[in-house]
């Protein structure tokens, strides 16, 4: 098998010097051509299905759902992040979402695309800083009917000094960020944040994040 793999390829180019052998070349031609057909074609719908369950947002190792289990609804709904104790899930965008009521979940599988955090729920001004840093759930501000996370309080900041600048620039450096996640990664890869200065960490509902520095001045 191994050498027919390796050599049977060349026979599509051999040229018989005996009439006898035109048709068996022939018939071992035809089933090459078939056989090659098959492995690309194969190949081909093992892209597509990758493709189709890239991740739409980060999930959180400990619970396995997106953006930590908060319910995305409710950032529109209640103007609050909340993380029900309910096990009504939704599988979306090749991750589970957990929501807060049966209604949440049927308005978020209407339409996804309006309550699921923009940029996978990475921090849209890190990202226009080219860092992909995931959000914090309970960061979070909604502009223009879009829900986005922020890794902490001076990215918050920031971002809305001049939100529609920063949209500009973190949406050029998403598909570059994007492709760098892996297709059919069940989680988000994320990168630290590049810091002149150690960081002091404080757990806040069973996340880390950093203290945001004194004086902390907009970009």
């Amino acid at each position: 098998m191994l050498l027919f793999a390796l050599f049977g390829p060349a026979l599509l180019f051999v040229q018989p010097k005996r009439p006898f052998m035109t048709a068996y070349f022939s018939l071992i031609k035809s089933r090459m051509i078939a056989a090659i057909g098959f492995v690309a074609s194969v190949l081909i719908s093992v892209v597509v299905l990758a493709s189709s369950y890239m991740p739409m947002a980060w999930m959180d190792d400990a619970n396995g759902y997106a953006i930590a289990g908060y319910d995305p609804v409710d950032y529109f709904v209640k103007g609050r992040a909340t993380r029900p104790n309910t096990r009504i899930e939704a599988v979306w965008g090749g991750v589970s979402w957990n929501f807060s009521n049966v209604g949440n979940k049927a308005a978020f599988l209407a339409d996804p695309q309006v309550y699921a955090p923009r940029f996978g729920g990475v921090d849209p001004y890190q990202l226009a800083n080219n860092q992909s840093v995931q959000g914090n759930p309970t960061l979070f501000d909604i502009y223009e009917k879009q829900l986005y996370l922020f890794y902490d309080g001076v990215s918050l900041f920031h971002w809305k000094q001049d939100r529609t600048a920063y949209i500009a620039r973190a949406t050029l450096a998403w598909p570059k960020v994007a492709a760098s996640l892996g297709l059919g990664s069940p989680k988000l890869k994320v990168a630290p944040i590049i810091r002149e200065k150690p960081i002091i960490r404080e757990k806040k509902d069973g996340f880390l994040f950093p203290k945001p520095r004194i004086g902390a001045k907009p970009k």
